[in-house]
């Protein structure tokens, strides 16, 4: 598929950077791979390219027009979604890629949010993909979608830059993570200084008379559609999350989400490993940022009978490609809190009773262990930034608390087992 095909004819309130972030992904990953062990070494080949949706795009063009990767001529609607991602995306707009969240478009074009209605309540996650000056008015138009329908507001997964916004208009608000960032440009591992042990096992992973493993990148809108290894890649995340449904994962951990992994193919590259046998181990999706000029890895895994270590060759071959490619943020993804954070007053009884229930379903060797992951890529402490819950009201709102508990995928059962 041509990369430019994505891109309607209408016109835009946004300048597109000339040098696309994720052309630039795929030109420095070539040359990395060159004369390696990428793609063109794999005993089974990569099916022929198509520039045909899969069946996985079709079902998002099915939910509401959101697909922009495969469509040569976009609404309007879709047109603002795609401007206004590319421009002002974080990493929490990762919900973008499940198709269980909607989409409301600024009838005046300023933007776009997406959310998620549950409690008679329309959640915000991800700050609203628009700029600071148009925020107030965006959320007026928001105000008016909700009032016609009857339903409350709450933010999940805000920004700093949000929170500003919130305090100014006395709103409460509480910390409930952070995202933690790599900046391949000045990073310990990558310059050996630290990581000596995970960068051994990488080549060994990668000695044909050892590992076996190799390497290769998938980027759609740059190659074209490859059903065959879109199949292969797609089944690899299937059985990892069928994997940790079985060990009753999905029913424990807060805030995450289910990805339909080829609904946004302009927008994501995957780094992938073959093994011996040509068949596929391990998987990294690389999703486009707006704001911060970078990506976010999510999810990096592994097949059950993959070999130790693969991710981390994963994670650091996605560094190594971004370094080249003069890319200085890599986000790492969310870090739950071990407990809420009020940030606008002394704690009332409400708030004391949130944070118990935090508590409660926050698992901790779950949230220690995925700190002890990130730590040994050294993330950049400078580039670390924290995300908040924010209800627009001065008290803990009971109902708009009920509905981010649902959002999140906390249970009540959780919190009073």
């Amino acid at each position: 598929m041509d990369s430019k095909t994505s891109c309607s004819q209408l016109s835009s309130p946004w300048p597109r950077d000339s040098r696309c972030l994720i052309q630039r992904l795929a030109q420095e990953a070539e040359r990395e791979f060159a004369g390696s062990n990428g793609n063109n070494g794999n005993k089974k080949k990569p099916g022929k390219a198509s520039s045909s949706p899969s069946e996985s795009s079709s079902r998002r063009q099915s939910h509401e027009g959101r697909s922009l990767s495969d469509t040569i001529v976009v609404s309007e609607e879709e047109q603002i979604l795609d401007d206004s991602y590319d421009q002002f995306s974080r990493t929490f707009h990762m919900v973008l890629l499940d198709p269980n969240y909607d989409i409301f478009t600024s009838p005046k074009r300023l933007g776009s949010i997406i959310y998620k209605i549950a409690q008679r309540t329309l959640i915000v996650v991800g700050d609203p993909l628009c700029s600071n000056d148009n925020l107030q008015a965006i959320l007026e138009e928001l105000r008016q979608f909700r009032r016609a329908r009857r339903l409350k507001l709450a933010f999940m997964g805000v920004s700093e830059s949000f929170l500003d916004f919130a305090t100014k208009k006395g709103w409460s608000s509480f910390k409930f993570g952070c995202e933690r960032v790599i900046n391949p440009l000045n990073n310990e591992v990558l310059n050996k200084k630290s990581g000596k042990r995970m960068l051994g096992q990488n080549r060994q992973l990668l000695d044909p008379k050892r590992g076996g493993l190799k390497i290769g990148i998938y980027v759609p809108s740059a190659t074209g559609i490859n059903r065959q290894l879109e199949r292969s890649l797609e089944q690899l995340y299937t059985n990892w999350c069928g994997t940790k449904h079985d060990r009753g994962m999905r029913n424990t951990q807060a805030f995450i989400t289910a990805y339909d992994i080829f609904s946004q193919r302009t927008k994501t590259a995957f780094l992938y490993t073959t093994d011996a046998h040509g068949d596929i181990c391990g998987m990294a999706m690389l999703r486009q940022l707006g704001v911060e000029a970078g990506f976010h890895v999510d999810p990096c895994i592994a097949s059950a009978d993959a070999p130790k270590g693969t991710t981390d060759l994963l994670m650091v071959t996605a560094m190594q490609i971004l370094r080249r490619a003069e890319i200085s943020y890599l986000s790492l993804g969310v870090e739950p809190c071990m407990a809420l954070k009020e940030e606008s007053k002394q704690l009332g009884m409400s708030d004391r009773l949130a944070n118990a229930a935090y508590r409660k379903v926050t698992n901790y060797d779950k949230v220690v262990g995925k700190k002890t992951y990130n730590d040994k890529f050294h993330p950049d402490p400078s580039l670390q930034s924290n995300l908040y819950v924010v209800f627009p009201k001065a008290v803990f709102p009971l109902q708009e608390a009920l509905a981010i508990m649902k959002v999140a995928h906390i249970r009540l059962k959780h919190i009073f087992a």
